[in-house]
């Protein structure tokens, strides 16, 4: 049977991953030593590409710059420097001008503008606090944003006696207009509004906006909205029925487009088109691309390109709003965080299990990686995927760590079954930093994607709807079980962690069997009733979806706890 393993994971690997971690003792300190990069955008022109790009930690915390990548003469480089937060970088209507996010020391964020002809950035005076989001005007003369309430000083508190509220779980989130010239700032949505998206049309004129005014607790009371751009008119389009995401407006002004899903939930999983002057929602991607849609943007011709996850990999999918689908790019090895289009161009992220994040350019003649700032980072193990049959003969795929010691010795190697948070969550090809540290300290580490997991499918995510530990559970178990039968996995020396609902289902596990002679139980819900009534109306909708509520279900809470 040893002989028969030479197929399962070739000698090759073994020693090739032996070689490769034995030169530096890996620790989680220079794991996280590694530049990251996120939200790419192209400039109106294609000529200008902006990104974040967070920097390893230091002592002062963990910076994030905007770098930029021009074509011309194929220059990549720095844009801001120090030790504040840059995110959201885009690009006016005409290309002159880059508004960001700047965080400060505070945690206080505000709207910046950089000119593109050269000069120093400068603050808008948005008069308001934490700035979450916010979109140009099609002319380039205004700015949308998205803003939370100025909480109060703490030199204002001490200085009352009275009661105060000092923070509350639902927060106002207005909707605001600043002319990024004479820095009027215009109220679209304040009071009890909280918005959660939002998007301009073509014309200007107004904006679509999810949101709702509904203070109370109730699950998904918010709406779809149009609102005149000067606030003097807000009318309703729909009230979706599911969790929403990604809001857009298509290019002739037509449709809504945003990320959402059926009977309620759990997540945001396929793209819909709502018609802007009301009626039938239909569902574009969830016949012909079953796959999460982790992002997507429009293409000047009316489609879409979306970035849909594939098991462990990712795909970039061309999108007609009729639901046709062609795939642009197949990334079965690696994972695609965020990327933009223009034309035939497509940037994007991407990582391997072994490689940190860079930046990548894709166009007809190919792809080409355009960063190489994480050229230093240390070798890790590359890890064998496999498939083993769980529960009800369903399929598992799962990422399989060897540890860095050639041989796994007569009783075979300790190994750590690994569970991933969500339940709506996966294992992907992005480094596994707890896989690789217990892999360079001689255990084995299984990763696998239970059912619930996403990557797989809608009614994969369904699979373990009121049925936590019960099916997922088994599904889990049974990845140890085919490791066992190959004497891959020393039967005496097996643990299981994990976090969030990774941590639920480990700690279910210790409860369930003797097995498993350690548990690492990171962030658990071990009670579901005390969680389902402590945590916020946001999550209340995801764990409704797939256990109820206590209220009514208070049995199968207890059964699952």
């Amino acid at each position: 049977m040893r002989n028969s393993l030479m197929v399962f994971l070739p000698a090759v690997l073994w020693i090739a991953s032996y070689e490769a971690v034995a030169e530096e003792r890996l620790t989680p300190e220079r794991l996280i030593q590694r530049y990251e990069f996120s939200d790419p955008n192209w400039s109106p022109s294609g000529e200008r590409l902006a990104l974040v790009v967070k920097e390893p930690v230091n002592e002062d915390g963990h910076p994030s710059n905007l770098w930029l990548y021009e074509t011309e003469g194929d220059k990549f480089r720095q844009l801001t420097w120090g030790d504040q937060l840059r995110s959201r970088p885009r690009f006016s209507p005409d290309g002159s001008t880059l508004a960001f996010i700047t965080t400060d020391k505070d945690d206080k964020s505000r709207l910046s503008l950089l000119p593109m002809s050269g000069g120093e950035s400068q603050l808008l005076p948005t008069q308001s606090g934490e700035i979450l989001d916010f979109k140009w005007s099609p002319d380039g003369t205004e700015i949308a944003f998205v803003a939370l309430e100025d909480k109060p000083k703490d030199d204002e508190i001490a200085d009352k006696h009275d009661e105060f509220v000092a923070s509350e779980a639902i927060e106002a989130r207005h909707l605001k207009l600043v002319n990024v010239v004479d820095g009027i700032v215009t109220p679209l949505l304040e009071h009890d509004w909280r918005v959660s998206s939002f998007a301009w049309f073509p014309n200007g004129k107004s904006l679509a906006v999810y949101a709702t005014d509904d203070d109370s607790e109730t699950l998904l009371t918010a709406r779809l909205l149009t609102v005149s751009s000067n606030g003097d008119k807000i009318g309703e389009i729909a009230r979706p029925d599911s969790p929403l995401d990604q809001l857009t407006v298509s290019p002739d002004g037509q449709y809504l487009a945003y990320t959402g899903s059926t009977d309620g939930g759990p997540i945001p999983h396929s793209i819909y088109l709502q018609p802007a002057k009301g009626g039938e929602t239909k569902a574009v991607s969830s016949n012909s691309l079953d796959r999460l849609v982790a992002a997507y943007t429009w293409t000047d011709d009316g489609k879409m390109v979306a970035l849909a996850a594939d098991g462990f990999g990712d795909q970039l999918v061309n999108l007609s709003p009729q639901g046709e689908a062609t795939v642009l790019g197949a990334f079965p090895d690696r994972s695609v965080t965020s990327f933009d289009t223009h034309a035939s161009k497509v940037a994007f992220i991407a990582e391997s299990a072994v490689h940190p994040q860079e930046l990548w350019v894709r166009n007809e003649s190919g792809e080409r990686r355009i960063s190489n700032l994480n050229k230093d980072f240390p070798a890790l193990v590359t890890p064998t995927r496999t498939k083993y049959v769980g529960e009800d003969g369903l399929n598992i795929e799962a990422a399989l760590f060897t540890p860095s010691a050639a041989e796994p010795g007569i009783t075979g190697w300790p190994t750590v079954l690994l569970i991933h948070g969500g339940p709506t969550g996966r294992w992907s090809n992005k480094i596994n930093e707890w896989a690789q540290v217990l892999a360079n300290r001689g255990f084995a580490v299984l990763a696998p994607n239970i059912r619930g997991s996403v990557g797989y499918g809608m009614e994969f995510i369904r699979l373990n709807r009121y049925d936590w530990g019960g099916a997922d559970y088994a599904d889990a178990l049974a990845g140890m079980d085919y490791l066992l039968k190959r004497e891959f996995t020393d039967p005496e020396r097996m643990a299981i962690a994990g976090w969030s609902y990774g941590g639920y289902l480990s700690a279910w596990s210790i409860t369930q069997t003797d097995r498993f002679k350690a548990a690492v139980i990171g962030a658990p819900m071990t009670d579901l009733a005390v969680e389902y009534g402590t945590e916020l109306a946001a999550i209340n909708a995801y764990d409704t979806w797939f256990l109820g509520n206590p209220y009514e279900n208070l049995d199968a809470f207890i059964r699952m706890s």
